[in-house]
């Protein structure tokens, strides 16, 4: 709220503030985005590979017409490339933040650590759009609603990211 406060998304009836400039200096706002996206993201499980032929991989014997799936999940929970990966960490995205490196070797991270959107030939090609309208809606939910959450839900250990997830 202070970073929409700050460019003056929270006055109302000033339509203008929602121009190219502005939502490009909505930083937290993206950090959010991409955490929310690194946690729950819209491409899990997008890679499929049917065996033409059998085949054996490790010693495990596939028969042919076997489906394969690429779970593109598992690596936005890597330990070795994020901090504390089963929390809700979105300054783990802001380049000046501890846990925007490798816990490992502090190095940078992998770059298909990262991959909401899928990667290479198959990567979505929305993204950049659907970056720029998750911020625009992002702002204009938090700005426009009235919303309150009592505090003892907020101090709840029960309470979740998402139905069945595994966050807190």
């Amino acid at each position: 709220m202070e970073e929409l406060e700050s460019l003056g998304f929270t006055d109302l009836g000033n339509k203008e503030v929602y121009n190219p400039e502005n939502i490009s200096k909505l930083t937290y706002i993206t950090y959010v985005i991409k955490e929310s996206l690194r946690i729950d993201g819209p491409t899990y499980q997008s890679l499929y590979y049917d065996a033409y032929e059998d085949v054996e991989i490790a010693g495990v014997p596939f028969k042919k017409g076997t489906t394969f799936i690429k779970d593109l999940s598992i690596i936005h929970y890597d330990p070795e490339e994020y901090f504390e990966p089963l929390k809700f960490i979105p300054e783990r995205f802001d380049p000046e933040h501890k846990y925007f490196v490798r816990p490992s070797d502090g190095k940078a991270r992998r770059p298909y650590s990262n991959v909401p959107f899928s990667f290479g030939c198959r990567a979505c090609p929305g993204q950049t759009f659907a970056m720029l309208e998750l911020k625009v809606a992002l702002a204009y939910i938090l700005t426009h609603m009235e919303y309150s959450i009592p505090e003892d839900i907020l101090k709840s250990e029960t309470i979740g990211f998402a139905i069945g997830s595994i966050f807190e």
